[in-house]
């Protein structure tokens, strides 16, 4: 999605967003799994050094990155189809929320009076 807001000021403000695949992260047992009130290791298991953990975090960091990537490469796909910000951008703000990763960001050059009339205020940040 890709929302534009051209302030009278002339500052031209966008927001761009993308819809993420669901992680593969487990959340919690599922149906028909019981849960132990044992916490840890299996008896008889030795303690693992972390570096499972370790690695989960890592894969989530890679999958950020990726999501970011492609979300950076769709942006820049759709402000060279739109002509929007002809001279770069200023990203204000990244996140991720709701399965959908957002870019929040304003271009370099001011608005022309082509602009205001092709780029409708889609939202508002006042």
């Amino acid at each position: 999605m890709f929302v534009t807001n051209i302030k009278d000021s002339g500052a031209k403000i966008f927001r761009f967003s993308m819809a993420t695949a669901p992680t593969d992260e487990p959340r919690g047992e599922g149906p028909g799994q019981r849960s132990g009130g044992r916490k840890g290791p299996p008896p008889g298991a030795s303690q693992s050094s972390g570096s499972t953990v370790g690695n989960a975090g890592t894969q989530r960091g890679d999958s950020y990155s990726k999501k970011r990537e492609a979300l950076y490469a769709r942006l820049n796909e759709k402000l060279t189809n739109t002509q929007y910000c002809r001279e770069g951008f200023i990203e204000i703000d990244t996140y991720e929320a709701q399965r959908r990763f957002y870019l929040l960001g304003e271009c370099n050059e001011s608005a022309t009076e082509q602009d205001k009339q092709n780029f409708a205020n889609t939202y508002r940040y006042d």
